[in-house]
């Protein structure tokens, strides 16, 4: 896929790249997902060959992010003695 990368992170997710940008992802146990804003007729081909046989879910940008990084991933473990 010319002008096309995929990046597999540490914890399973995968993102498609395309140009520079990211349109689309793959996170375990959610599934397949491309951004809702414009996509090339091109780009958009990519993405349904790369989800193949999978339909992607069709979500805006920061919904993708969140399910690839989530939240959770950023917090520190509370110690035994802390409070909540």
């Amino acid at each position: 896929m010319k002008h096309m990368q995929v990046v597999v992170m540490q914890r399973g997710p995968q993102m498609l790249y395309a140009y520079g940008g990211f349109v689309a992802a793959f996170v375990p146990g959610r599934g397949y997902m491309m951004r809702d804003d414009w996509l090339s007729p091109s780009v958009k081909r990519r993405v349904l060959e790369w989800a193949h046989p999978e339909a992607p879910e069709v979500i805006n940008a920061r919904a993708i992010m969140d399910a690839v990084n989530p939240p959770s991933c950023y917090e520190w473990p509370k110690r035994q003695n802390e409070e909540e």
